[in-house]
């Protein structure tokens, strides 16, 4: 393979090459953990185990190079069936949270009226599903 060097005197060739250069020197079945390359920096590469920890790698790989950056923005690369995955996963989420707040107010809706038609506390957590002790949460608030 033929390598480039860029203006720094790094190597310049890509995330994947690298990846898989390290990869190909190591053990298989071992997590290589993510990837993080910056276009903006030729032969800037770094590897993290979490995604949390690449804003302190490639600051450090940054200096290295005796580059300064101002804000790293991590965009994950996923395969197009996770991404699809994924954004079905977010909307259940959000679904479930609407859904949940709805039954928060109808619950508490709930209490109310039952109240004022005189039911005990205690009967109106046997007919909605909730202990008396949210009931009485619920009527006093």
């Amino acid at each position: 393979m033929r390598i480039g060097y860029a203006a720094n005197g790094m190597p310049d060739y890509g995330a994947d090459q690298m990846y898989q250069a390290a990869k190909n020197a190591g053990i298989q079945g071992t997590d290589y953990g993510t990837v993080s390359s910056m276009p903006e920096i030729p032969g800037l590469f770094t590897q993290t185990r979490r995604l949390d920890q690449i804003d302190a790698m490639v600051r450090n790989a940054a200096g290295m190079l005796d580059r300064e950056i101002g804000t790293v923005t991590v965009e994950p690369k996923l395969p197009e069936r996770d991404e699809r995955m994924l954004a079905e996963l977010l909307d259940a989420r959000r679904r479930a949270s609407e859904a949940q707040s709805r039954a928060s107010s109808l619950t508490r809706d709930a209490v109310g009226v039952l109240r004022s038609q005189g039911m005990t506390v205690r009967d109106i957590a046997a007919v909605i599903g909730v202990t008396p002790q949210r009931v009485s949460a619920l009527a006093n608030a």
